[in-house]
């Protein structure tokens, strides 16, 4: 775990055992898939944003092992109040089930890391989400552990400690009672705590109190609108506004009727005239209305008598 107080670009490494030398039954003379991850802090979970790769320059985004004696990349730690993680990995592919095998980290940096950075060896559970390629895993609270470290300045021999940490005052005295008992424990990010019978108990009696403050901010905003508007309007707007508004009539559109069509006159059958005396007593009416004809003809042609039709 490393928290940093400067903005450090550092380099990364990851060495397992070397196998040149190594007879053919150790377990040691099969190198493994190993992997570098580094994690930073978002919210309440830490974000794995850096992994290994085969190129140091370059690293890689998702979970790469690689088969190598050592893997490095560089790595910028940002001045920062939460920590960051950098967690070695071990593929099972590579080695015996069970097996633990050793490994070393190192941090090169071409400037010293005196008050820059605190490293703290710490250790994670084996079920940690990060173990089974999940990016995001969370932990409020990582127990400290005891490790071998050395340091190693330029044309130096290096200068091996005993610790808790890259610090001399994380240096571990097997002979201090204090420290063979001490059982360290490092705060990651600060747990919600769950909220209890009596703050609920409290919230729900505020709540018409602050029920009635939003009510009134909502209506003092409303009046400051209102202002702010008419100010910007003139009192001609004022009037508008404050006029009632007309109801609506509904208009009801008055359709043309059709004109009408001006009758025809059905003639009328007439009656037949009724048949007239000329003098002649003998003659009868008749029923059939030929008597008209009978008189009309009499006029228009002279019926010759019975004289004609005697013989001389």
């Amino acid at each position: 775990m490393i928290r940093a107080k400067e903005t450090v670009e550092v380099v990364l490494t990851l060495s397992q055992r070397d196998k040149r030398g190594l007879p053919l039954e150790s377990p040691d003379v099969k190198l493994s898939p190993v992997l570098l991850c580094v994690s930073r802090a978002e919210g309440n979970k830490q974000f794995v944003y850096q992994c290994s790769s085969s190129d140091p320059e370059t690293p890689a985004e998702g979970f790469n092992f690689v088969v190598g004696r050592d893997v490095a990349m560089k790595c910028t730690f940002e001045a920062s109040e939460t920590p960051y993680f950098v967690i070695p990995r071990i593929h099972r592919g590579g080695t015996c089930e069970g097996r633990r095998k050793g490994f070393v980290i190192g941090i090169r940096s071409s400037t010293p890391l005196d008050e820059k950075l605190d490293i703290h060896f710490t250790t994670l559970e084996p079920t940690c989400r990060v173990f089974r390629n999940c990016v995001t895993f969370t932990s409020y609270r990582v127990p400290g552990a005891v490790r071998e470290w050395q340091v190693k300045a330029a044309d130096a021999e290096p200068t091996p400690f005993w610790g808790w940490g890259l610090s001399p005052a994380e240096v571990y005295y097997e002979n201090n009672e204090e420290d063979a008992e001490a059982i360290r424990e490092y705060i990651v990010t600060e747990a919600e705590e769950p909220v209890s019978l009596n703050a609920e108990t409290i919230l729900n009696d505020d709540q018409p109190q602050m029920d009635k403050e939003v009510s009134q901010a909502a209506h003092e905003e409303s009046c400051e609108l209102t202002e702010e508007l008419e100010a910007e309007e003139g009192p001609e707007a004022e009037e508008i506004a404050t006029e009632p508004a007309a109801e609506e009539v509904p208009v009801v559109e008055e359709t043309q009727a059709d004109e009408p069509e001006p009758a025809m006159d059905v003639p009328q059958p007439q009656a037949p005239p009724s048949p007239q005396n000329h003098g002649n007593d003998n003659s009868e009416s008749s029923e059939d209305g030929l008597d008209r004809f009978r008189v009309a003809a009499s006029d228009a042609f002279e019926i010759p008598g019975d004289e004609t039709d005697s013989d001389e």
